[in-house]
């Protein structure tokens, strides 16, 4: 079966587009301010994630995971 990029696109954002719709329904519940301690945890976080995948090199040959044909 072949499929266009067009295709699967509408089939992969079909269950996107009715879970949005589905929110847009429901009213949003108030936003509470992010206490800084948990901001703080996040950054750290993504900063160790970061210096944990900079250890490994990665051959340019095992990127990029998808390839697109004409």
């Amino acid at each position: 079966m072949r499929m266009t990029r067009r295709t699967l696109a509408a089939v992969v954002m079909a269950p996107a587009a009715a879970l949005a719709a589905q929110t847009a329904a429901t009213p949003p519940l108030a936003q509470t301010p992010q206490p800084t301690d948990s901001l703080d945890s996040a950054r750290r976080q993504i900063h160790n994630n970061a210096a944990a995948l900079a250890r490994f090199d990665l051959p340019m040959a095992t990127e990029p995971a998808f390839r697109f044909e004409a």
